[in-house]
């Protein structure tokens, strides 16, 4: 059997990704590339809402 492409592990490690990613962009004072990281990361969580609060 194939192993899934998609993992619990492998989504947090994603967000975990993408959160630091958005704090360099507002760090950087890069608005729109935070808000599009932000935005990335609302959609994720909000698929996959339950096994994340975990």
């Amino acid at each position: 059997m194939k192993k899934p492409y998609l993992t619990l592990d492998g989504i947090k490690r994603a967000v975990k990704f993408l959160e630091k990613r958005k704090a360099h962009a507002s760090e950087t004072g890069n608005e729109e590339w935070a808000a599009e990281f932000e935005n990335a990361i609302r959609i994720i969580r909000g698929l996959c809402v339950l096994e994340l609060d975990s």
